[in-house]
């Protein structure tokens, strides 16, 4: 089954997700609550999510280790059966990245 992409950029290139409409904005709400985080005290609770389909897809932070949500770096994790990547990207590139995907459909 063929999904629209999600386009997530990376300093070293990009990956395209292939994400429902409704795990799109599940994803924004909760990279919205994950950019809240600072606002309290530390410590704060590991951030991850989990999304699975035709590409399993992993996301993490640890916002301990970052100090904002401008400096804060999400783990993110793509798997097939064949392949599998990892990289490292601003949380505010991904709020971006799928902000666009959920504003061009």
């Amino acid at each position: 089954m063929a999904y629209p992409a999600c386009v997530v950029h990376g300093s070293q290139g990009s990956v395209t997700l292939p994400l429902t409409r409704p795990q799109a904005e599940d994803l924004q709400r909760s990279l919205e609550n994950l950019a809240r985080t600072w606002q309290g005290s530390p410590p704060y609770p590991l951030w991850e999510v989990q999304m699975r389909g035709e590409v399993t897809v992993e996301l993490f932070c640890n916002p301990n280790i970052w100090p904002s949500r401008h400096g804060a770096q999400v783990l993110l994790t793509a798997k097939t059966p064949l392949l599998k990547v990892s990289f490292e990207l601003p949380l505010t590139q991904l709020l971006e990245d799928v902000g666009v995907f959920l504003a061009a459909g």
